[in-house]
């Protein structure tokens, strides 16, 4: 009998596998309906798989389905409350609401049950900047850098730190921190290539 159970266990986390792969698929197509579905087909087989859930979150957050999303995480933090990403969206999601305390009370969490986690750090400097911390904003965006120097997944914590040291009267470092989100491609990839080219531009001038 655990022979079979055995089997029965396989077959239905390689259907999973099958679904999660495809919606991954479709995720890096930018076909988020498409990976929602084959998400919901994978957790329908293992409805309590942590890494499938968090998946579907983020497909939910690029929808800008917050209510599903937070339904997910929430699930994920029921299974583990010590689940990191599940605390970030959480986290996201209540800053994008405007609440701000909410937000910075799960980043801190994520940021505590993983250390090593830059998207983390950077969200915790756009929270910091919000609640005008502006020092404490600024040590975020280094630390996400610092964690992830060259990965474009972390580029945008370049022009949030440049914007923030812009604030503080920092132009060099502003300077510094646009260039190299230029460097690395970031303008292209986000769209906001001339944007950052103008800021660049009027800094220059009061340099």
């Amino acid at each position: 009998m655990r022979f079979i159970q055995n089997m029965l266990d396989v077959c239905v986390g390689g259907r999973a596998a099958f679904h999660a792969n495809w919606g991954e698929t479709h995720f890096l197509h930018g076909d988020m309906p498409a990976a929602v579905e084959r998400y919901t087909q994978a957790l329908l087989l293992e409805p309590d798989n942590i890494p499938l859930r968090l998946q579907r979150a983020r497909v939910y957050l690029h929808l800008g389905d917050y209510e599903h999303a937070l339904a997910d995480d929430q699930h994920c933090l029921t299974l583990d409350s010590h689940c990191a990403l599940a605390h970030l969206h959480i986290g996201l999601i209540a800053f994008e609401q405007g609440d701000h305390e909410t937000a910075l009370g799960h980043v801190n969490l994520a940021i505590y049950y993983d250390p090593r986690q830059p998207l983390a750090y950077n969200q915790r400097g756009l929270i910091n900047e919000a609640l005008g911390n502006a020092l404490g904003a600024i040590a975020d965006y280094t630390q996400a850098i610092r964690l992830s120097p060259s990965s474009a997944v972390i580029d945008i914590a370049y022009t949030n730190r440049g914007g923030a040291r812009a604030k503080h009267g920092d132009l060099r470092g502003a300077l510094a921190d646009y260039r190299r989100y230029l460097a690395m491609g970031g303008g292209q990839r986000h769209g906001d290539q001339r944007e950052i080219e103008r800021l660049i531009d009027a800094l220059e001038q009061r340099h």
